[in-house]
């Protein structure tokens, strides 16, 4: 009786995944992508149970995934490393998850450790307070946040986590503060205690980009500058219709694309012939 747009990350993730998981084919490769994104502890071992109950008989299982309970539950680990990016790119650890609690690398290290790391507990210089928040699932919750300090608000998928800090605490802020938002916040009394704040900032799990070919600087805006410069040019003010706002990668742009859905087979989208355009005209070339 929810929406799906009120559904927290980890019950949208199990969502996505009952599709792929409930499957019940034989010879047949399941890759899933860091399944355990969103859940709590709790469901990681229930989700464990159900990706090893799938990789029987000829079927295969490949997670990637930084869950320790994931990767200890496996019955082979493969370690990528040592390090990321130019620093990457070989296989460091190739064996057993016991193997692994014994091994000198990144992994083999943390599992070792199991989290254990000493640290100073600091004390708050001040309280933002929540009060009569009842927004989606909460009743009429009081929640106060430490200035100063780090905060972790936990508890099992669609408890009301993301309904208390990103639908309530962060656009309340936001709206106290002048700055724009993606949306009202969700009912609650009174937020007092934000006055020592001058921004404020909200990390969700939206994708950073609309397209695949997102990165650091289009998530930036970098380009934005290249853009503006483009168009502040002779030849750039001398061609009609180019803008800021006319965007596009030099490449013919397909359209009309008819999606095929098959039984028990990923859908197939099948391009359309003589269904073309160009993202530039003409006169931009």
């Amino acid at each position: 009786d929810r929406t799906s747009r009120t559904l927290s990350g980890g019950e949208t993730q199990r969502v996505a995944l009952t599709s792929a998981l409930g499957a019940t084919l034989n010879g047949a490769m399941f890759v899933l992508d860091e399944p355990t994104v969103g859940l709590h502890p709790r469901d990681v071992e229930r989700l464990l149970g159900v990706v090893r109950a799938l990789a029987k008989d000829e079927n295969v299982a490949v997670v990637v995934e930084h869950d320790p309970e994931m990767i200890l539950g496996a019955d082979r680990v493969i370690e990528l490393g040592p390090g990321a990016g130019e620093n990457g790119g070989q296989i460091v650890f190739d064996g057993t998850p016991a193997a692994l609690r014994r091994a000198k690398t990144a992994t083999g290290l943390a599992l070792k450790s199991n989290g254990a790391v000493s640290r100073v507990r600091r004390e708050a210089r001040g309280w933002i307070e929540v009060t009569g928040a009842s927004g989606h699932n909460l009743r009429s919750v009081d929640a106060s946040f430490p200035l100063g300090v780090m905060t972790c608000v936990t508890g099992v998928s669609g408890s009301g986590k993301s309904s208390l800090v990103l639908e309530t605490l962060l656009p309340a802020i936001q709206r106290q503060l002048g700055v724009k938002s993606d949306g009202a916040p969700l009912e609650h009394e009174s937020i007092i205690g934000f006055e020592p704040l001058q921004g404020v900032v909200g990390v969700d799990q939206a994708p950073l980009g609309r397209t695949s070919r997102g990165n650091a600087a289009t998530y930036l805006k970098i380009w934005e500058a290249f853009r503006k410069r483009f168009t502040q040019q002779p030849r750039g003010r001398a061609l009609r219709g180019l803008s800021r706002g006319r965007r596009g990668d030099g490449r013919d742009a397909v359209l009309g694309r008819r999606r095929l859905q098959l039984s028990r087979v990923p859908g197939a989208a099948l391009r359309r012939t003589g269904a073309r355009r160009r993202v530039y005209g003409p006169q931009h070339r």
